[in-house]
């Protein structure tokens, strides 16, 4: 079996971190670093290309491209020279997705299927020079985010039309 598959669907990916450290040579005056990255949808356009392990169940493989678009925003602030920097990713991220999958035949034309996705979209970075309040405005600071994730989804479909048949 070949074919070809694309779909669009809310994703949902949320994720946040904050790290907080003392500076070595003023201590107990330190900074804090927080980010917040998210995902509302996905689509992806992949081929498949499987076999039938028996009349009514397909296994398969699945490959291609992905696209979503990525947000992320970026703070820094210290408590020695109460500086703040901050920097904003919007980025539509184009990468690629691969996976395995089966799909259950259960009569008149409907099919139960579960797959697992692994979808990476690779790194956007953004740079900023907007540090206020610190002694040396002029610091770059580089924010990066690498969106990889693992997706496991469970579906009914429905074939549209009937069986080809050859007729001479």
């Amino acid at each position: 079996m070949l074919g070809l598959e694309g779909d669009i669907n809310y994703f949902g990916f949320k994720g946040s971190a904050t790290g907080s450290a003392l500076y070595p040579c003023c201590a107990p005056t330190g900074f804090t670093v927080s980010s917040q990255v998210s995902a509302d949808w996905l689509a992806t356009i992949r081929g498949r290309i499987g076999f039938l392990a028996a009349p009514t169940w397909l296994l398969y493989a699945t490959g291609g491209a992905a696209i979503a678009e990525v947000k992320g925003n970026f703070n820094f602030t210290d408590t020695f020279a109460a500086a703040t920097e901050s920097a904003a990713i919007r980025d539509t991220r184009l990468g690629w997705t691969a996976g395995v999958g089966t799909e259950y035949a259960v009569g008149g034309g409907w099919s139960l299927k579960a797959e697992y996705l692994y979808v990476d979209l690779g790194r956007s970075t953004v740079t900023s020079t907007n540090l206020l309040g610190g002694a040396f405005p002029t610091n770059v600071f580089t924010h990066s985010v690498d969106l990889k994730s693992n997706i496991v989804r469970v579906g009914v479909n429905y074939k549209f039309g009937g069986p080809v048949v050859a007729r001479y």
